[in-house]
């Protein structure tokens, strides 16, 4: 991976690279939101990094595709309430 300070960039980044962004880094930007929007946003976090976990087992799948949809209904609730 490579910065570029000057223009505030990373690049060179690898799928790998941008999965740990994602799962690890980017959680802490948003620790300034409201925790109406913060939370359903973790939920959603560790729902992709279950999905992409090395072991899946048939069970957790089925709660996971049956928390899913909440967890993006609240989301737009959220911040479909913020905006209006």
């Amino acid at each position: 991976m490579c910065v570029d300070i000057r223009l505030g960039r990373l690049f060179g980044l690898k799928s790998h690279d941008c999965h740990i962004f994602l799962q690890c880094l980017l959680p802490t930007a948003f620790n300034y939101l409201q925790d109406q929007i913060l939370n359903p946003l973790i939920k959603l976090i560790i729902f992709f990094k279950d999905l992409y976990s090395s072991k899946l087992n048939i069970e957790n799948l089925i709660l996971m595709e049956q928390q899913i949809p909440f967890i993006l209904c609240q989301l737009e609730k959220n911040i479909s309430s913020m905006i209006f």
